[in-house]
């Protein structure tokens, strides 16, 4: 598996939930070795998207492609078995041998500092072994200390995507707002 190959990519994804679009056309994908940053404020979109990648929210409309097929999952337990783990913190990253990504959805907002920086000791790992790893969090700095890209949800859609190195946190701020 070649590092810049797309393992997963979300194509104009809806999610309408009584009358409210939660997500609003979206295009996010996440390569293999890569860690691939959500940044939003609470009620932005960043949790349906992580939902709606292990099966936990259904799409409305739009597509899904992993391991360049089409595909929808019934639930976390189905995407795993494919490949695509969920988990909220770092005792819950266990490497099987099928992952090919992991799903953090805010997984320092109960560890302490060193937890925090074990978590962070442990990403480059998932990356050297070709995992794509998508970390949503709405602390920036955690986001451009361990990532490649963040992209910046904001209403349901998915603002710009940055290439981490070449942006910071202001311009992060200024998109989510």
């Amino acid at each position: 598996m070649k590092r810049s190959e797309i393992l997963l990519e979300l194509i104009n994804v809806d999610v309408i939930r009584e009358e409210k679009q939660i997500l609003d056309h979206i295009c996010f994908d996440v390569r293999a070795g890569e860690i691939h940053a959500v940044a939003g404020t609470n009620g932005s979109g960043k949790s349906a998207l992580a939902g709606v990648i292990c099966g936990e929210v259904r799409m409305d409309s739009g597509m899904m492609i992993y391991d360049g097929r089409p595909v929808r999952f019934s639930g976390k337990e189905e995407a795993a078995r494919s490949g695509i783990c969920f988990a909220k913190t770092r005792r819950d990253i266990r490497l099987k041998p099928t992952a090919k990504i992991f799903i953090l959805d805010e997984p320092t907002a109960h560890l302490s500092a060193g937890e925090i920086i074990k978590l962070h000791d442990y990403l480059p790992r998932l990356k050297e072994w070709g995992v794509g790893v998508i970390y949503i969090s709405h602390r920036l700095d955690d986001l451009l200390n361990v990532s490649d890209r963040i992209s910046v949800i904001r209403k349901g859609e998915c603002i710009e995507t940055l290439q981490t190195a070449q942006t910071f946190k202001e311009e992060i701020m200024t998109l989510m707002l």
